[in-house]
């Protein structure tokens, strides 16, 4: 009984053992040269657009003298009602838990400071008609906004050809405001001072802010990949997007000289009517593109 018991054992083991080659295997996918075309467990990666490189061969293909060369890109961004004001190149990155289960991140950050500058004709009291002097004027833009966003992807295939779904949830942030700077002051001697975009001023604006916008959203989706090579991939993804954004109050300060102080002096106007809303929205997007190449490592 006790030989009986051995021999039942270690064919148990045998049979595991085999059983378990025949799953390792079942995801071991390998090229002639021996290597792993399939992502392994630990590995990550990152998708770009594959639109370039397609546009890229199309138009050697058919002759195209003006084909430039490919570049990289990002995937488009998640865009719906919510997510209207994020825009700019985004990271989608991917890390390979198991090979039926990846980890998923996106991330995007912008942000952009832009000065503009103008010629003014200088406030004189005694203006000399042969020589014209000017001061200059300056309008200075900044804009920021970010993206984040993770989330899981169950896989389904052995072979190059893999389906997925799985879900993320995503944050956005924004916010837009300018300043201007001004050659010429406003005071008692030049209470309506030139400027840049209306002549002469009986008030202007010295700051404008648009406000904070906050975006929350949660995010299905199913796609598939086809590795067309070891560790590269091409595919693409359509989701169903859903979330709610909220805008705080835009304002602006103004500046207008008053006869009664005898100086110019700030006004504080906040905007209740455009600021201070709230935005949801759902629907189908397709924020991976139209088709993705993806590199694994």
């Amino acid at each position: 009984m006790k030989k009986q018991s051995i021999i039942l054992t270690l064919a148990l083991l045998c049979m595991a053992q085999a059983g378990a080659q025949d799953s390792n295997n079942a995801l071991s996918l390998k090229s002639k040269k021996g290597v792993e075309i399939l992502p392994q467990e630990g590995d990550w990666s990152f998708g770009i657009s594959a639109s370039p490189f397609l546009n890229y061969a199309g138009n050697l293909l058919n002759g195209n003298t003006y084909n430039n060369s490919p570049n990289f890109s990002s995937p488009n961004l998640p865009y719906n009602d919510v997510f209207d004001n994020i825009g700019g190149l985004t990271f989608l990155g991917k890390y390979v838990k198991r090979q039926d289960l990846f980890y998923r991140t996106r991330f995007n950050l912008n942000s952009s400071r832009q000065t503009y500058q103008y010629s003014v004709e200088k406030d004189k009291q005694l203006p000399d008609v042969f020589t014209v002097e000017y001061v200059t004027d300056k309008q200075i833009y900044r804009n920021t906004s970010m993206l984040l966003g993770l989330g899981f992807e169950k896989r389904k295939g052995s072979g190059r050809l893999q389906g997925y779904f799985g879900a993320e949830a995503l944050f956005g942030y924004a916010r837009s405001s300018y300043r201007n700077e001004y050659g010429n002051p406003m005071n008692l001697e030049f209470p309506t001072p030139r400027t840049y975009n209306n002549g002469f001023a009986l008030s202007r604006v010295l700051e404008s802010n648009n406000g904070h916008s906050f975006a929350f959203g949660g995010r299905a989706f199913i796609g598939v990949e086809y590795f067309v090579a070891p560790r590269i991939s091409i595919g693409g993804e359509i989701g169903f997007t859903a979330g709610v954004q909220t805008n705080s109050k835009s304002s602006s300060v103004s500046e207008r000289f008053n006869p009664e102080t005898l100086q110019a002096e700030r006004i504080v106007n906040k905007s209740y009517r455009n600021g201070g809303a709230t935005y949801t929205g759902m629907g189908l997007d397709n924020s991976s593109g139209s088709i993705v190449l993806y590199f694994y490592f």
